[in-house]
């Protein structure tokens, strides 16, 4: 999930390249349904945190994380700060991309949450 129109389509095009099958969403409400629909297949949660909809992208990813701890999330957000990072990562398996970001440390956190083999995933 991405707010940026032109960064969200690049996003879905290079996953769908690297064989990555994508449940695109634009906003909160859409990850959502894409989640409450393929939970159970869904192994990687991207989430940009400034989404619109009903929730920030911090409140959703933490849920899905929480209802599946064995999913790959990662937040990806410019706005927050270096002590709430740091606070992410010593409580939950969410890992921040601060932004802007590139596309080898975003594949590099996600190859690295599935090579540790995560349950349920």
């Amino acid at each position: 999930m991405e707010d940026d129109e032109h960064l969200h389509a690049t996003l879905v095009r290079t996953f769908e390249r690297l064989n990555y099958h994508v449940l695109p969403a634009s906003n909160s409400n859409e990850g959502l349904r894409h989640w409450t629909a393929h939970r159970d297949t869904i192994r990687v949660v991207v989430s940009d945190n400034e989404l619109g909809g009903m929730c920030d992208g911090w409140t959703l990813v933490r849920q899905f994380s929480e209802e599946k701890p064995g999913v790959v999330a990662i937040l990806a957000s410019g706005s927050l700060t270096r002590s709430q990072i740091d606070m992410m990562h010593r409580t939950t398996s969410i890992r921040c991309l601060p932004k802007p970001y590139g596309l080898y440390d975003l594949f590099s956190l996600i190859r690295e949450g599935l090579k540790k083999g995560a349950p349920g995933g």
